[in-house]
């Protein structure tokens, strides 16, 4: 088993997100925000997506928030209301 750093390249049975994008029948975009909040976001904002209490969309700002702060608006944002990140 080769050891090391493991390549940068995606393997070989990866779906490209535009390819994701049609399988779902949804914009690419819409692909990229979802990995953001699989990528960033913590469990209970998963699941608030997961449940659709909160739109992938509104869930992806939300995940660019610190950590303690995400865990906060995932607990009060109304999924039909805009999310505009907290100024800093």
């Amino acid at each position: 088993m080769k050891e090391g750093k493991p390549s940068n390249t995606a393997s070989i049975e990866a779906v490209s997100q535009t390819k994701a994008a049609e399988k779902v029948n949804v914009s690419r975009s819409a692909v990229q925000r979802a990995r953001k909040v699989i990528d960033s976001g913590d469990d209970d904002l998963m699941q608030a997506v997961d449940s659709g209490k909160i739109a992938v969309s509104v869930a992806a700002k939300i995940a660019e928030l610190p950590k303690e702060e995400c865990s906060i608006h995932t607990h009060q944002w109304p999924i039909d209301r805009p999310f505009d990140p907290p100024e800093r």
